[in-house]
């Protein structure tokens, strides 16, 4: 099963619902902590850009980043930044 990482601060309105009226006071303290104490994950927002092409038509670089690439390999992630290259917008 692939993670899922999940915003912690965003599930806790909807744990305190669910705990109202399904769960005694100790089990909402213990839902909450759940919460609270599991660990943190170690992940990074990705960023998405394209390969654009210098107006000289040849070299292309980074659309975040403004880089060539190493040997002008267009590749599936910008080997400077790390962005993905599949042309979708940052939000």
């Amino acid at each position: 099963m692939a993670k899922k990482f999940i915003e912690a601060e965003m599930l806790k309105p909807d744990m305190k619902i669910f705990t109202s009226a399904y769960s005694t006071e100790l089990t909402k303290c213990y839902s909450q902590e759940a919460i609270d104490s599991a660990p943190a994950a170690d992940v990074q927002e990705v960023r998405h850009g394209s390969w654009e092409i210098n107006p000289d038509g040849y070299y292309p670089y980074c659309s975040i980043c403004k880089e060539e690439p190493q040997g002008r390999a267009m590749t599936k992630y910008c080997p400077n930044c790390g962005a993905r290259m599949d042309g979708e917008e940052n939000v």
